[in-house]
């Protein structure tokens, strides 16, 4: 790979394969198991020479533990009117399924500037709006200050994926309501709404 592609290959639906020959959430999904097992991946490429991946995980010492079977909250249903938008339409109508089953109104938008004027028709009606960071156009933080522009008080939770441009704490500098990592669970999802708009 060179050195472009090589810098984005774990971002989620990043694909240099052709439409209809894969999701590009291979490397993404590979990326936040080894994260979340307190571990690293890595990977090396040149053009024409190959790519070498490295995975470094912890070394565990004494005899192992029964694993924890961890609690599984109940993803909690609300009321409310959400404004999505996600370039990727799969993205899109998947959380108007799953919000949609948890007793939500759901707009969908996949371009950043038609969520801007659908806002713009009726900002009073929209509760919260979920963005996608990396989009065409407005940006999820750009689309985020020309929001509150419109509506001070509006609540915004960003998405992301494999970036080291967006963190959760510029996400709290910026007042976001919310912050979740591509791919995205339907139960984190449902957990992370319920949080904002609980409030």
């Amino acid at each position: 790979m060179d050195r472009a592609t090589a810098e984005r290959i774990f971002e989620s639906f990043f694909t240099t394969k052709g439409i209809g020959s894969g999701t590009g959430l291979g490397l993404s999904v590979a990326h936040g198991i080894v994260t979340e097992h307190g571990s690293a991946i890595s990977a090396q490429s040149a053009t024409g020479s190959g790519t070498t991946f490295e995975v470094l995980l912890p070394i565990l010492r004494g005899a192992a533990a029964e694993p924890a079977v961890p609690e599984r909250a109940d993803t909690p249903t609300g009321k409310g009117c959400i404004l999505f938008v996600d370039d990727e339409s799969a993205l899109v109508t998947m959380a108007e399924k799953v919000l949609g089953k948890l007793g939500y109104t759901v707009l969908g938008e996949t371009d950043s500037s038609a969520t801007l004027a659908r806002f713009r028709e009726g900002p009073g009606a929209i509760d919260l709006v979920i963005t996608d960071q990396t989009m065409p156009g407005l940006t999820g933080d750009a689309l985020t200050r020309e929001l509150r522009k419109i509506r001070a008080d509006v609540m915004v939770i960003v998405c992301t994926g494999y970036s080291s441009r967006y963190t959760p704490e510029m996400a709290e500098e910026m007042g976001i309501a919310g912050y979740l990592k591509k791919p995205i669970l339907p139960n984190e999802l449902g957990q992370v709404v319920g949080r904002a708009l609980g409030r």
